[in-house]
């Protein structure tokens, strides 16, 4: 299992600023309440905004949320789904 730590700072020799990013997709698993939801809006704020220091308040997830962010030549889908799951 990768690190998404590796994952971002990965470099991808197939992509260049003409062509179509790299789009890879992260799930965010986890018990209710352990900060899956929280560590999605850090990542989007900083990455995709420019704006890390952003105040949100975290509503508990109905189901899923989805967030594309852009990272160097990849774009990144982070999913993050409810602690509940049926």
């Amino acid at each position: 299992m990768k690190r998404i730590s590796s994952m971002m700072s990965r470099k991808s020799s197939k992509s260049t600023l003409n062509e179509t990013p790299d789009s890879i997709s992260v799930l965010l698993l986890g018990a209710r309440g352990c900060g899956k939801t929280s560590f999605l809006y850090k990542a989007y704020f900083k990455y995709a905004t420019d704006n890390p220091d952003t105040h949100f308040d975290v509503l508990p997830t109905p189901s899923h949320n989805v967030e594309i962010i852009p990272y160097q030549t990849q774009l990144y889908q982070l999913w993050d789904f409810a602690g509940n799951l049926k």
